[in-house]
């Protein structure tokens, strides 16, 4: 999971300032952090682009201790379908196929969606499974 979380970090980060309406924090002035909507426990929408959030240190712990001002947000940022579509598929089951499929996504620069990873053909990943296994953890 070390890889995926890696390319999914660095997705993040990518947007380069803290993601809080009229914060605009950036590394440079205050510590950034790799943010989830949807805790990093449920491992099935844990690399997803909608679940990943780039915000600063001060934001990441005020929403930590907020769980539904947090939910809210989340919701108003990514929309409430891409919200209910994640909550539905959190506990769906992550196994070492899966994160294959996720790293495939991740390492092509596609969006990393629920959709990206079923278009990902499954004996695609069969048949390089172990080298992808193996950067994935």
């Amino acid at each position: 999971m070390g890889r995926c979380d890696d390319l999914a970090r660095e997705r993040a980060r990518g947007r380069g300032v803290c993601e809080i309406e009229g914060c605009g924090a950036t590394a440079r002035a205050r510590r950034m952090e790799w943010a989830h909507g949807f805790s990093r426990r449920y491992h099935a929408v844990r690399h997803l682009d909608a679940n990943g959030r780039y915000l600063c240190y001060k934001h990441h712990t005020w929403y930590s201790d907020r769980g539904e001002e947090w939910r809210e947000w989340l919701r108003e940022k990514i929309g409430i379908e891409a919200f209910e579509e994640m909550r539905a598929h959190r506990n769906d089951r992550c196994d070492a196929q899966y994160l294959a499929r996720v790293l495939a996504v991740l390492e092509s620069g596609r969006p990393c969606t629920l959709k990206a990873l079923d278009d990902v053909p499954r004996d695609e990943v069969l048949d390089s499974q172990q080298p992808a296994i193996a950067r994935a953890q």
